[in-house]
């Protein structure tokens, strides 16, 4: 994973409640009698100084948990989106799409660096999601079971979803949100705000 970004970066990548996604996401059907699989997020962690304690190691364990978690977040809203939808799109359940990277060996630096349409073809689906997450916390802190976790104002997170269709890895839907200006006990619920609206604008 992708942990410590520049800071004169962030600017680009945060405003306060924006997203956009593409016009024809509510009337296309190129989802229509598809399978799709969601895939575990990729996330980006700033932050200005690491402090006493906190190593890389254990950075990259915290995203590593919550990239599971987001990943089930979105698979739960797009499942709920759909059930209210009369398209006939289809979700692999996360819990297979990890057990088939779990046999096939592949950690997740290995499924982010491997294409999206390969990926595609050994879940056996005709697409993926796949999402960025960008965030930048005030404060890093270990709790007393040496876990890290957040804290301070002024946090900022960015979301970015792609699907990559599995002939060429072309991407046919694209969703992106941010917030900022939150207190750290906040993030949880800011990321799943985004989640749902990612899942409400997926063309089902």
């Amino acid at each position: 994973m992708k942990n410590l970004i520049l800071l004169l970066s962030l600017p680009i990548l945060f405003c306060t409640c924006n997203q956009a996604f593409t016009g024809s996401n509510y009337t296309s059907k190129k989802f229509h009698y598809k399978t799709l699989a969601i895939l575990p997020f990729e996330i980006h962690t700033s932050v200005k100084n690491l402090p006493e304690g906190v190593t890389i190691s254990m950075l990259e364990n915290a995203e590593r948990r919550k990239s599971i978690v987001m990943q089930r977040d979105l698979f739960r809203y797009i499942t709920r989106e759909l059930a209210k939808s009369s398209r006939k799109v289809k979700f692999q359940d996360v819990n297979d799409t990890n057990n088939i990277f779990k046999k096939k060996g592949m950690d997740p630096k290995k499924i982010f660096n491997t294409p999206k349409k390969e990926l595609a073809k050994i879940l056996k689906v005709d697409a993926v999601i796949f999402g960025s997450v960008y965030q930048y916390k005030n404060k890093l802190n270990l709790d007393k079971e040496k876990e890290v976790t957040f804290s301070g104002m002024n946090n900022k997170i960015s979301t970015v979803l792609y699907a990559y269709e599995k002939k060429r890895g072309r991407i046919q839907w694209k969703y992106d949100g941010s917030q900022s200006g939150f207190p750290s006990e906040y993030g949880p619920d800011v990321v799943k705000g985004l989640l749902r609206k990612a899942a409400r604008t997926f063309p089902l």
